[in-house]
């Protein structure tokens, strides 16, 4: 049987975006012929149509985000990509008055903001990132083009690369000074927690062994109920030492003897189940044990689900 060869891209954005984005950028495909914009994030899709539409760097955010999808980078890494360059756009093309993006010359105008000509407010991590962002997205789209792509292909989608630069971090002192700035803030938040360290690790040791006896009293309840076929619900406590002085009541069930004494709270399939918990299925599932509180010194219930 011939399989129908899919015309267009199947996401109802394409259709929102004709006239707006470039329309063969959007039937842009991978090795398999599968449109990449079907493939692309919602999150990133939305962020594109509520924040770049309008921008005339939209078809080179796009590009950037379906070789992102071709390279297989994880949408919130493509996400973040296409914010930062959006933003930063922005403020550049702002401080420098540009109205369309042919007239951006990064030799100027990028290499102006990392300078500290515009923006002055701009930290020194927020242009190392943005320089690190700028040149991803220029070397890995051509490169993906250039392996991908027929010539006649590679000259069509180009023009939709970022500009390119002849400059690197070493021409700028923002990245040694980010990577101080973020030493000295760790050293800073460090310090501040320095003097608390031992009450930090007696609470933790504490709450940790609190916990580790719970678990054990829980597991030889456990214990207790599959040697000797006690049916569910029961109830048990345990005593902490004498120093803490508390003393805590359980009940423990397992998913029948839980469903079967909440009937209101699940459908009839679940109940059914559970009464029939002879079931292989069933049984593969119901070995989950839920432990609740039955009573504490502030008479509060609450219910802990457990897997063996």
């Amino acid at each position: 049987m011939t399989e129908t060869k899919q015309l267009s891209p199947e996401t109802e954005f394409y259709t929102k975006w004709l006239g707006i984005m470039d329309t063969k950028l959007m039937c842009l495909q991978n090795n398999r012929n599968e449109y990449l914009i079907d493939k692309i994030d919602e999150r990133i899709i939305k962020y594109l149509s509520n924040n770049c539409l309008e921008k005339d760097w939209k078809n080179q955010l796009l590009l950037i985000a379906l070789v992102n999808i071709a390279r297989n980078i994880d949408a919130m890494t493509n996400l973040k990509s296409v914010k930062k360059l959006n933003v930063r756009f922005k403020d550049i093309f702002e401080g420098y008055n540009i109205d369309i993006f042919s007239r951006f010359n990064p030799g100027i105008h990028l290499y102006g903001y990392l300078k500290g000509e515009i923006c002055f407010n701009a930290s020194n991590r927020m242009k190392s990132e943005l320089l690190s962002t700028y040149r991803a997205d220029l070397y890995y789209p051509q490169k993906w083009i250039e392996n991908n792509l027929t010539l006649d292909e590679q000259l069509y989608y180009k023009q939709f690369l970022l500009p390119p630069i002849s400059f690197d971090s070493r021409d700028f002192p923002f990245t040694k000074l980010a990577i101080q700035e973020a030493q000295d803030i760790r050293k800073n938040e460090t310090d501040a927690i320095v003097p608390h360290l031992p009450t930090i690790r007696a609470e933790a040791n504490l709450r940790w062994n609190q916990m580790k006896r719970l678990r054990d009293a829980f597991q030889q309840q456990i214990k207790i109920v599959e040697a000797d076929s006690i049916s569910l619900p029961i109830e048990f406590s345990y005593a902490e030492p004498k120093r803490i002085g508390e003393v805590f009541y359980f009940r423990l069930w397992d998913k029948p003897s839980f469903v079967l004494n909440h009937q209101k709270e699940f459908s009839e399939t679940v109940i059914k189940r559970a009464k029939q918990c002879v079931v292989k299925l069933f049984l593969k599932i119901s070995f989950h044990y839920l432990l609740r509180i039955a009573k504490d010194i502030n008479a509060r219930s609450k219910d802990l689900t457990t897997p063996r």
